[in-house]
């Protein structure tokens, strides 16, 4: 297995709703690496449309999607409301942009037990992509990565720095598992923009915030839907011990229950140094459970499934996350049967998906080492749709008219997704998953259609 998949952390996304922790597997082998500045420098993006741009000339990575999407490369359903947003305000201003480039920010994992550098990354390559042929306006784009090193207190002088002092325009596709809950109430405070990011709670509801992955309580919300498609069997709950996870996770036991899929037993913090999971699966099938949802770290997740295998206790394992090679790799059959879900298309379920296609293109395009996961594709879907405000903020943009070109768009392609519309009463409108099982050593849908929070089940696009 290469090295650069080693250590890719799996920090809990609850846009699931099938299973508590969401996997984010993150690359803890790369060498350690300071902040960056990335500005673009290849490719061209195509001109203005409601949905992604690539270069025209990028065969794979090329798009063709019109306003509101094409028939054959939409997802083909617009997005749903759930009913219970807040309607929210524009916020400041902010401070007036200079000539030339404009500089966003973005705090991410990058050193510690997590590595979220291919988040980053992939927002550097829509970046490049756009600046290649002239920006948005004539303006440059760039970013500033600051690595939070898993330190909070770390994160928040970071943020402090780069709106203060860096005078960043919006912050983009941050991924800091440990960190985003205690730096966002300051970037609320300000009113500076955010697109992208862990969907923790203190970016619900916020005027300035624009979600790309499930607000976590709303997803939990939705955690007893798939019940009916992959079954209900006595389940135990182990979610990692990451500062926001264990509301959540209430919130998905509630959830089972009322889809008449009641857990065991409430959900079990799982502490993430223990060497070795044997007492928790000697516990578990003590309890009667047939079925473990896992919201771990891969150390964890190999641990577990292992230590389940040690025991020879043949329970279901549920995993909330996409195909990865750190644990197809190292566990093989072991995970044989198992179930995910996911809010993105899973690039190996869908490998001939003409939108899986251009994400996955442009990614090997800039960064071919990089691997694939739903938070790296947030940042992706992220960065476009930074991209798609700027085009209708104006040459310009303050983050005011930033935040109203936002709450503007609609059925935005991602591509990846059904199409993404916000509203000032909608900043979280991903409200549908595909759920997955691992079958033949590869991932495969258990049913051909999303399930979303309003309970109707649109088709998943063909390839």
């Amino acid at each position: 297995m290469n090295d650069k998949t080693v250590g890719r952390l799996l920090a809990l996304n609850l846009v699931l709703g099938l299973a508590f922790g969401g996997v984010l597997i993150h690359d803890l082998a790369r060498p350690s690496q300071p902040q960056y500045i990335a500005s673009g420098d290849q490719t061209a993006v195509a001109g203005e449309q409601t949905g992604i741009d690539t270069a025209a000339g990028d065969s794979a990575a090329g798009v063709d999607t019109a306003a509101g999407g094409t028939a054959g490369d939409s997802a083909s359903r617009g997005s749903t409301s759930s009913g219970q947003s807040k309607s929210v305000t524009a916020p400041k201003s902010g401070p007036a942009l200079k000539a030339g480039a404009i500089v966003f920010g973005g705090i991410y994992t990058m050193t510690g037990p997590v590595d979220s550098r291919p988040e980053a990354n992939i927002v550097k390559a829509v970046f490049q992509e756009v600046n290649a042929s002239g920006g948005v306006h004539g303006r440059m784009l760039q970013l500033q990565a600051r690595d939070d090193g898993w330190d909070p207190t770390r994160a928040m002088a970071e943020a402090h720095e780069l709106v203060e002092q860096e005078k960043v325009f919006a912050f983009v596709g941050n991924l800091a598992p440990n960190s985003e809950s205690a730096f966002l109430p300051y970037l609320e405070k300000v009113g500076i923009p955010v697109v992208g990011g862990l969907g923790v709670p203190e970016q619900e509801d916020k005027p300035n915030m624009f979600l790309t992955l499930t607000a976590w309580r709303k997803a939990a919300r939705m955690g007893g839907a798939p019940t009916k498609y992959i079954g209900c069997k006595k389940s135990v709950i182990w979610i990692v011990d990451l500062p926001f996870t264990k509301p959540s996770g209430d919130i998905l036991y509630d959830s089972m229950t009322k889809a008449n899929c009641q857990p065991v037993a409430r959900p079990e913090i799982i502490n993430s140094a223990q060497p070795d999971y044997t007492n928790y699966v000697i516990k578990a099938r003590a309890q009667g459970a047939e079925s473990v949802i896992m919201g771990l770290d891969p150390g964890g997740i190999m641990r577990a499934v292992n230590a389940m295998a040690s025991q020879n206790w043949k329970a279901d394992i549920v995993l909330a996350a996409p195909s990865n090679t750190l644990i197809e790799g190292n566990l093989g059959n072991k995970i044989e049967g198992a179930f995910m879900t996911s809010i993105f298309l899973n690039p190996q379920a869908h490998p001939n998906y003409p939108g899986v296609q251009r994400y996955l293109a442009l990614q090997r395009k800039y960064y071919p080492d990089d691997f694939s996961d739903p938070y790296v594709q947030q940042s992706y879907v992220a960065a476009w749709l930074t991209v798609e405000a700027l085009k209708k903020a104006g040459p310009d943009p303050t983050w005011k008219s930033f935040v109203a070109a936002m709450n503007q768009i609609k059925n935005f392609d991602t591509g990846l997704s059904l199409p993404l519309s916000y509203s000032p009463a909608k900043h979280d409108p991903l409200d549908c998953m595909e759920v997955l099982t691992r079958k033949g050593g590869k991932w495969v849908p258990v049913i051909p259609r999303w399930l979303c929070q309003d309970g109707s089940e649109p088709p998943l696009p063909s390839d």
